[in-house]
């Protein structure tokens, strides 16, 4: 089989069973965007330059720039089929969109410009530990003072280690993703097992501030068996 289209298949399948998670609004994303656009309103009143880490097809994004003022927004991800949906998403956009294939802390570390906010959603959990304390010192890096990131991703139990954790949620995580056939979800299973990284809410946090971040609010927390949280990094404003 040819390579390309090898690649293409198993996008559109694991594409297909997140959009199926997302429809079902599992993970809470109609309110982590509600949420986020409230914050940015508030601190940012004036056009934003916003950049987007593993950003898919940029939907929510794209959904709240459109009703605000936005200056330039630059997506980043590593698959080009999903740039190609974030590119159509963003169509007729009355905003500059630009778009890169590259992984997130490269784009970071060679970004020509500073942005006003970060995004990232259900990606940096894939990042072992000392990737992460470099993608957020180089998001920092990468903000204009008073800017913000903002993640949503999953959270570990204070009281679990990774290995108790997967193996407390896998029949929870079943049932409530039900959604999902048994090939689907198993497909899914094995994604997380292998690629799911998470930090508890005190770890997560402590990454922002040990790289320079002056707060981390927490925003939004999913309870269940996959739980999550929304915390927005702020850095402080010249003075």
């Amino acid at each position: 089989m040819d390579p390309e289209q090898n690649a293409a298949d198993i996008f559109r399948f694991e594409w297909g069973i997140y959009q199926k998670i997302v429809s079902a609004d599992l993970f809470g994303h109609s309110h982590v965007a509600s949420l986020l656009e409230q914050d940015l309103d508030l601190r940012f009143p004036g056009p934003i330059r916003f950049l987007e880490l593993a950003c898919g097809n940029a939907h929510l994004a794209s959904s709240l720039l459109r009703r605000r003022p936005t200056r330039a927004y630059h997506g980043i991800d590593l698959s080009p089929m999903a740039l190609d949906l974030a590119r159509k998403t963003m169509s007729g956009a009355p905003f500059e969109a630009t778009f890169e294939e590259t992984d997130m802390i490269s784009a970071l570390e060679d970004l020509q410009q500073q942005v006003d906010v970060i995004w990232c959603g259900l990606s940096l959990h894939h990042l072992s530990f000392q990737d992460k304390q470099t993608l957020f010192s180089a998001a920092r890096c990468a903000l204009r003072p008073g800017g913000t990131l903002g993640l949503y991703e999953p959270v570990l139990p204070d009281s679990s280690d990774r290995s108790t954790f997967m193996e407390e949620i896998l029949p929870h995580l079943r049932n409530a993703w039900s959604v999902l056939n048994p090939g689907e979800f198993d497909h899914m299973w094995d994604h997380i097992r292998q690629f799911d990284f998470p930090e508890t809410l005190a770890g997560w946090k402590s990454l922002g501030l040990s790289a320079g971040f002056s707060t981390a609010r927490e925003l939004y927390r999913l309870n269940g068996p996959m739980p999550c949280v929304q915390i927005i990094f702020d850095t402080a404003h010249p003075s």
